[in-house]
């Protein structure tokens, strides 16, 4: 699940069984400004969430991957734009002329895919990876699986 850095700073608070209170002074930040973060109401530092971070025992870096709710949503509806093909919808989304959404779609196409290989590949264990390197190679070895080098040469 993929949880906005919000949700994550409130998901580890509760892991760890603290309260706002007892976070915020861990941190050395005010608890109203704890719950701001929380529901997002105001934006993080860099050096706040590493603060953060610290103050859960967790990497200083922890928080830094994590995107916020609007975030999170905005490439939700990118991915549903390059999943219909949608170049004008594209385009509004990221203010952007007809033409360069449909350079971008491309490039977005290849970004999503590749999250997702990625993503899929991390969530298996070391057999389970072996085991995919294995059946990808097989894949390249296979006629109808390869890209056509002359029609690629000609990008």
């Amino acid at each position: 699940m993929n949880r906005s850095v919000g949700e994550e700073i409130k998901h580890q608070r509760k892991k760890q069984r603290l309260t706002q209170k007892e976070l915020a002074e861990k941190a050395n930040i005010a608890e109203i400004t704890l719950r701001k973060y929380e529901a997002e109401a105001i934006t993080i530092s860099y050096n706040t969430l590493i603060k953060l971070a610290k103050a859960l025992n967790l990497e200083d870096y922890y928080f830094l991957g994590f995107r916020t709710k609007a975030q999170l949503k905005h490439e939700e509806e990118l991915r549903e734009a390059v999943a219909a093909k949608d170049i004008s919808h594209l385009a509004y989304l990221e203010k952007i002329t007809i033409d360069a959404a449909t350079k971008y779609m491309d490039e977005l196409s290849l970004a999503i895919a590749k999250d997702t290989f990625v993503e899929n590949y991390n969530k298996l264990n070391d057999l389970g990876k072996a085991e995919a390197q294995k059946r990808v190679q097989e894949l390249t070895e296979i006629p109808k699986y390869q890209k056509d080098n002359d029609a690629d040469n000609d990008n």
